[in-house]
């Protein structure tokens, strides 16, 4: 062992005890990262979370819908398959939650979902109706009353769960139906039509008696347009287009905010199929088909123009209110009136003016950009200058404690050599 002077082996132990509690260089950067960010309470996280779980229940409902719905059409096995769904892929998920709640409830719901697929076999087909509307549906109906802390029969909620359902419904049916509208996967396809049937009937249940006449004739214009569109396996992106006029109308009516920000190539493409649905209308009328034009922009309307309502109406609620009334009023009122097919036209042209400026409004970016000479920034670089800003000074006072250190070693070194 190498004996060192007692002044140096005072200066080593000092250097160390300082070094273990002075954080220095990269250790200085990265320490407050290390230990986490502030843990904080989210007030919307137990709204989602009641979301959530009614919607992962009403999607094991539609499970037993597409159940039931083949049991009518003779295909047992296929009705069976559909019933042992719910317990095989959900139950897991929702199986502990309403045990937490009510562990009795929780052991009837399981082996009800147990013996779903033995009634599926074995039931007539009255039978089975009676026992999934009769039993399972009002157990799992308890069994989310007993689990979520949100008034389950509120207007709004039910809009939000009807909402989440149709998400769910647009990404199974792309998963079964191809671009051209080809079912690719039985399985998936009828899982999408079993969970825009709940989500209907959610509408119609809890949602639809809180609305206008008038609103609710939308609403359910654009479910009944939904369900033609997945019984006719139309392409997913028609599918989609609807789906996004439903959520317009549930955020509109309902009060509850949507994710209406939309991309600039969303927002493009829905206002080319906006103007090409209104030629087509133009070209029918002209061909003395005054229906079917008419049908042609009332579904424009409801599939297309709603889907832009949402971000549109707080920007420019004039533009929302003058397109209302050229779809809903002018353009068929003209068309009642056995106007001339120019004059027909002319309306339409001043509608793609709007639509135009529609996208216009709706494909602004959100971030400004400064140009000075030739450097280009935007808003975001105070952002990146501030952390790096921050960044710095974090590591500065470790860079300096770290200086001093290796500076008074030096210092200590040269008095021990001359002694």
């Amino acid at each position: 062992m190498v004996d060192r002077p007692p002044v140096l082996r005072t200066l080593t132990a000092l250097t160390l005890a300082l070094c273990l509690v002075v954080p220095t260089g990269v250790a200085a950067t990265t320490g407050p990262a290390a230990t986490g960010a502030p843990v904080t309470y989210d007030a919307d996280a137990s709204a989602e979370g009641d979301v959530q779980f009614a919607r992962t229940v009403e999607e094991m409902k539609g499970h037993l819908e597409m159940s039931l719905r083949a049991k009518r059409a003779g295909e047992t096995e296929t009705a069976a398959m559909h019933a042992h769904h719910p317990v095989e892929e959900y139950w897991d998920v929702v199986g502990p939650q309403i045990r937490e709640a009510n562990a009795t409830l929780a052991d009837r719901v399981h082996t009800e979902l147990e013996a779903a697929d033995d009634h599926a076999r074995n039931d007539s087909t009255s039978e089975y109706a009676a026992y999934l509307n009769d039993t399972l549906f009002p157990l799992l109906d308890r069994a989310t009353a007993g689990v979520v802390t949100a008034d389950v029969e509120n207007a709004t909620f039910n809009a939000k769960v009807s909402a989440a359902l149709l998400e769910r419904a647009t990404q199974e049916y792309a998963e079964g139906v191809n671009a051209n509208g080809t079912v690719t996967n039985d399985e998936e396809y009828a899982d999408a039509r079993g969970f825009a049937i709940r989500a209907n009937a959610l509408y119609e249940t809890h949602v639809r008696a809180t609305f206008s006449e008038h609103a609710a004739e939308e609403l359910d214009e654009l479910f009944e347009h939904l369900d033609a569109r997945l019984n006719e396996s139309a392409p997913p992106e028609d599918v989609e287009q609807v789906v996004s006029s439903i959520h317009a109308e549930f955020a509109e009516y309902t009060g509850y905010e949507a994710d209406s920000d939309a991309s600039e190539t969303q927002v493009e493409h829905t206002v080319d199929e906006i103007n090409e649905h209104l030629e087509e209308a133009v070209e029918a009328y002209d061909a003395g088909n005054t229906s079917k034009a008419k049908s042609i922009v009332r579904q424009t309307y409801l599939s297309y123009f709603e889907s832009l309502e949402g971000g549109l109406i707080e920007k420019r609620p004039d533009l929302v209110e003058e397109l209302e009334k050229d779809f809903n009023e002018d353009l068929p009122g003209l068309m009642d009136e056995n106007a001339s097919t120019s004059e027909v036209r002319a309306e339409v042209t001043q509608m793609n003016e709007k639509l135009e400026t529609v996208e216009n409004v709706l494909s602004t970016e959100s971030g400004t950009t400064i140009t000075l000479e030739d450097e280009s920034t935007t808003t975001t670089a105070a952002t990146t200058a501030a952390t790096e800003r921050e960044t710095t000074q974090t590591r500065s006072p470790g860079f300096g404690v770290a200086v001093g250190l290796v500076a008074l070693l030096g210092a200590a070194l040269v008095a021990l050599r001359r002694k």
